[in-house]
């Protein structure tokens, strides 16, 4: 007997499109809340909610506040507000900036005495200025690449960093 191909039969109800109702933001002080809100596009407007637009415009925020210093921004889970019909939607995101991190110091050890004016000067070079996520891997880089051309190919870096809390960071 010859069977029959199988078959799958699916049937959408999509519901309503959802708009957003309302956007409220909680927390940001040091970056301008109409600058923050852009993060969210047409959901800031009263556009189409859409949860991975949400949460990819969150994603964008969080590394938008740490490529200026608030290395410790946290941004609660954002509440969903629906309106009895599911028609439209009201979102309120709490953000909690934290301090703007400034290097205090970098402090080098070990190495050679004849690299001890280079790394003073790369050291000078980053104290005082805003504490970027790309700083420990660009000193890090540096100081490898030197050592590399002074005919030492195995040289190893080891960084740490050390928070004090009050938004100013020692390397």
């Amino acid at each position: 007997t010859a069977s029959l191909p199988a078959r799958a039969r699916f049937s959408i109800a999509e519901g309503p499109v959802v708009r957003v109702r309302e956007l409220v933001l909680e927390g940001p002080t040091g970056i301008d809340p109409e600058r923050v809100r852009t993060f969210f596009g047409d959901a800031a407007e009263g556009g189409i909610y859409v949860a991975e637009r949400l949460a990819a415009g969150l994603d964008l925020l969080r590394e938008f506040y740490r490529e200026r210093g608030y290395a410790r921004i946290a941004i609660e889970d954002p509440e969903v507000a629906f309106d009895p019909s599911r028609e439209t939607v009201a979102l309120r995101i709490v953000l909690h900036e934290g301090p703007v991190f400034r290097v205090r110091a970098v402090e080098i050890q070990g190495g050679l005495a004849e690299m001890e004016e280079r790394e003073a000067r790369l050291a000078d070079q980053h104290t005082g200025k805003v504490y970027l996520p790309v700083l420990l891997p660009e000193i890090e880089h540096s100081l490898v690449e030197d050592y590399r051309r002074r005919g030492h190919p195995d040289v190893a870096v080891v960084v740490g960093q050390e928070f004090d809390g009050v938004g100013e960071r020692g390397l």
